[in-house]
């Protein structure tokens, strides 16, 4: 996510940087302080937009699965419960073949294989 949004800014920055140089070619003139005022006007909308889009929890699960794979087929288990940078609990499943996915621990399946797994 947060690289996604790098990407992000730097392509805005990139844009700007051409409209600048375009407008230079363009009007025949140089890099004036409305220039440079639209340039920081620019990089600050960037930063405030990344900013504002990072939930600031740092989840190990972007997605949940609904199903559950069968017993024989999972390996690994791992509950990681509530912190300061994820404000709901994980479970983490890895199935023989080394795949991982995230079950949602609301769902009533995922609370009747807890049970079964404890047992």
């Amino acid at each position: 996510m947060i690289h996604r949004n790098i990407i992000q800014v730097l392509l805005v920055l990139t844009a700007l940087a051409f409209i600048c140089n375009a407008q230079r070619e363009l009007f025949k003139t140089d890099f004036n302080q409305l220039d440079l005022h639209f340039l920081i006007q620019g990089v600050l909308s960037c930063i405030v937009y990344v900013l504002g889009n990072q939930s600031g929890e740092q989840c190990l699960c972007a997605s949940f699965r609904s199903k559950v794979d069968a017993k024989k087929n999972i390996s690994d288990i791992q509950i990681y419960p509530q912190t300061d940078f994820c404000s709901q609990v994980e479970i983490v499943i890895t199935n023989r073949s080394g795949g991982r996915y995230c079950l949602n621990p609301k769902l009533p399946v995922a609370r009747k294989f807890l049970a079964r797994v404890i047992q």
